[in-house]
């Protein structure tokens, strides 16, 4: 197995035809295998046309040595494929493809490829030597220090990483076997994508056997722990990516067991501590980011690298411009955490809004799910269905029902629910409550997200008379910003501030309608829907905060 001493005299003793030097070269390599040590003795001094000079580590697929080319006097990193493989055709053609494929893509993120072949049976591949640490290094240092890794730094490093793969998957490459250890941090301070050893293409399914795990299985994506290279696409370079920004975030890593199946079993069905929770310096959209490229369902991750990258870079622009002021935000989201925790003790529920829903033109109910658990049950891991938020909110259960609370000091906030295919309804209860004595709540209610990204969404504005209820489009601004958009209709309704008030959202193949207690209903217009579906519904807080009760899906 890989990461084991290979036993060349059991691999070669079924292949008598091997060359007596071949033979002797891969006993050499064998014995070279294990902790990297700078003196140990090299398995021969030259290959091919370079002289090894010193160890540099080992990857899935070689040892890596530091060397030089006699004639150009260029130094390079020259990995040597395992003695284990060296045997396996199959082996040979995943090294050679790895190759083909690096030396294919040119970008500042991505280690060079200067030359490949293969001398007297040994494979090898020559690489840029890049100098300065691999990511994992600064991670261990960082954490026999003591201390944690700076949240900045690592999203830098992590955007890195992700143009990389942006690159990359452009190309058709998956790398795999994304983790700390496969990135190095040039001098520059610059990270770059190492060890393609594992990379799937397009050719894959002739080169790789669906079912048979292959990666590093702490930062392995649950389609590749159960489903094997058939169903990997390149959101599973999303997953480990964002593993690894977990890890390097927190000091630890999300998923950790002693043994293969609790870990494949953590991996599939249990969620991690939020990274927030480990690190106060991880702010919430820097969370919602983490969270939202971990996701167990590929739908619900980054569609890309390079949308994870604008998401990084994005976080990168606010960090900076917020950087001055940055101890005085963070106590003020701690601030609004408290709020939503401790809310429901400083207001009186108030009473029922009046009027009734109106009845939607739908199919019976076949299914109905409240999307609230229990009083007590923790919001996070009450369904998996959640999705991470969008924007700088905070969204939790109420101590004292089996509702939510939300809470958005500033902006609008969503917590998305992934909405199963076909038609149906939700129906539920929106209460806007003051978030500190003598403030107001800008803005609270819910809203659908459809297939092509647009969002509508039915606002409860208190006002000076009553309230007015608004329907409007949310439109993004960055990945994880939203702002009002188009007004699509507005009416005035009796109901006071601080008064709950009930509504429906219901949906059809071709038509969307809203129902506002006392104002009656609302038709999407079709043409501003289009063919769209209905993909996400959104719990929404704009400036301030609100409660949620009583939350029904029915599907038809």
């Amino acid at each position: 197995m890989l990461g084991q001493d290979p036993d060349v005299e059991g691999l070669v003793a079924g292949s008598p035809d091997i060359e007596p030097a071949t033979r002797e070269k891969l006993r050499k390599i064998a014995a070279s295998f294990g902790p990297v040590r700078l003196e140990a003795a090299l398995p021969f001094q030259e290959l091919g046309p370079y002289k090894l000079l010193a160890p540099m580590g080992e990857g899935g697929m070689g040892m890596v040595y530091l060397a030089e080319h006699r004639f150009l006097e260029r130094r390079v990193a020259l990995k040597v494929i395992r003695p284990e493989l060296a045997l396996s055709s199959v082996a040979r053609q995943r090294f050679q493809r790895e190759a083909m494929r690096v030396a294919s893509l040119r970008h500042d993120n991505i280690v060079s490829v200067y030359d490949a072949g293969e001398h007297e049976g040994v494979a090898f591949l020559a690489m840029e030597v890049v100098e300065g640490p691999g990511l994992d290094q600064v991670l261990q240092a960082a954490h026999s220090a003591g201390e944690r890794m700076d949240p900045t730094a690592v999203v830098r490093h992590v955007r890195d990483i992700a143009r990389a793969l942006e690159c990359a998957h452009g190309a058709g490459i998956i790398h795999r076997d994304i983790k700390p250890s496969n990135v190095r941090i040039a001098p520059d301070g610059r990270a770059l994508l190492l060890d393609f050893g594992l990379s799937l293409g397009e050719e894959a399914t002739s080169l790789s056997s669906p079912g048979h795990f292959r990666g590093t299985p702490q930062y392995a994506s649950p389609e590749q722990v159960e489903s094997g290279s058939a169903e990997i696409d390149a959101r599973t370079d999303v997953y480990s990516l964002g593993i690894t920004l977990y890890e390097c975030l927190t000091g630890r890593l999300p998923f950790a067991s002693a043994s293969m199946i609790q870990l494949f079993h953590q991996i599939l069905a249990q969620d991690p501590p939020e990274p927030r929770t480990l690190n106060e310096r991880v702010d919430p959209a820097l969370n919602a980011i983490v969270l939202r490229a971990i996701a167990k369902r590929r739908e619900l991750r980054f569609d890309s690298a390079a949308e994870m990258a604008r998401a990084l870079e994005e976080w990168l622009e606010t960090a900076a411009q917020s950087a001055p002021a940055a101890r005085g935000s963070r106590g003020l989201l701690i601030g609004a955490a408290l709020v939503c925790a401790g809310i429901a003790g400083w207001f009186a529920v108030h009473q029922a809004g009046a009027g009734a829903i109106a009845a939607v033109p739908r199919a019976p109910a076949r299914r109905s799910t409240a999307l609230f658990g229990d009083p007590g049950r923790a919001f996070d891991q009450r369904l998996n269905q959640w999705a991470p938020l969008i924007g700088q909110g905070t969204f939790g259960a109420d101590e004292d029902s089996p509702g939510v609370i939300g809470v958005c000091v500033e902006g609008i906030s969503a917590e998305p629910y992934v909405l199963p295919g076909g038609n149906g309804g939700i129906t539920g209860r929106i209460e806007p409550i003051a978030p500190a004595p003598g403030a107001r709540t800008r803005g609270a209610g819910a809203g659908i997200e459809f297939s092509d990204g647009r969002i509508v969404a039915l606002l409860f504005v208190p006002s000076a008379d009553g309230c007015d209820v608004r329907v409007c489009e949310l439109v993004r601004e960055g990945t994880s910003v939203l702002a009002r958009g188009p007004e699509l209709e507005s009416r005035k309704s009796a109901v006071r501030d601080g008064q709950p008030v009930r509504f429906r959202l219901a949906w059809n193949e071709t038509d969307t309608q809203v129902d506002w207690g006392d104002v009656g209903s609302f038709s999407i217009p079709r043409r501003w829907r289009g063919s769209a579906k209905p993909s996400r519904f959104l719990l929404i807080v704009d400036g301030g905060s609100a409660r949620f009760e009583e939350l029904l899906l029915e599907e038809s």
